[in-house]
């Protein structure tokens, strides 16, 4: 068989598994989402700054193929400028209270993204993501943007909350936050993250 031959099958399957994907989760309604000006970036340029935002999930046996956030148009560099994202999940451990120690989502897989003008909004989207998920869990996406280069733009959050409201860690203490998990209403008022989740179910 010649490599052609094996590509044409493989490239079929990758359309056939995207076509097939559903919505698994959607917190994203506009009519349900407001902006706000709390920090879900990672800085190159200023780490101690880097902050990434977790919210909590009830997957059922999922296969994640692509996630989405909301964030404002405050920086229209962002269109061109964005590329990349750190992604990650953790399954959660108790039904209630901020993710473990041991969750560091900076250490999660770095992935592309696209930064979509919705006209009210920008999509940051990943696909081809190809992650499993299962039972309660915390889940992250977190754009790299270098704030001298794009700026910032602050994330929407949901006005349709689930479980527990999503956590904050900034590794690098550069918001002078005084624990490793601290609520997002920490910068202003909110519960959950304004994200959409498609995939499949195993």
């Amino acid at each position: 068989m010649t490599a052609m031959n094996i590509l044409v099958p493989i490239l079929a399957l990758a359309a056939c598994s995207a076509s097939q994907a559903e919505v698994l989760w959607d917190q994203s309604n506009l009519l349900n989402a407001r902006p706000e000006s709390f920090v879900n970036q990672v800085f190159p340029d200023f780490p101690t700054f880097s902050t990434y935002i977790v919210d909590d999930v009830k997957a059922d046996h999922w296969h994640i193929h692509s996630m989405s956030i909301l964030v404002d148009r405050s920086s229209s560099k962002w269109l061109s400028g964005v590329r990349s994202a750190v992604f990650s999940t953790f399954r959660k451990k108790a039904p209630l209270g901020p993710p473990p120690p041991s969750y560091h989502p900076e250490n999660g897989r770095r992935i592309f993204v696209q930064v979509i003008d919705r006209l009210l909004t920008y999509e940051i989207r990943t696909e081809n993501l190809n992650a499993d998920l299962d039972g309660l869990s915390w889940i992250s996406l977190t754009p790299i943007a270098s704030f001298s280069t794009v700026r910032q733009c602050f994330d929407f959050s949901s006005r349709q909350p689930f479980g527990t409201r999503a956590f904050f860690t900034n590794p690098g203490w550069g918001f002078g936050a005084e624990l490793q998990w601290n609520l997002v209403s920490w910068f202003a008022p909110f519960h959950d993250q304004a994200m959409r989740i498609e995939g499949t179910r195993n």
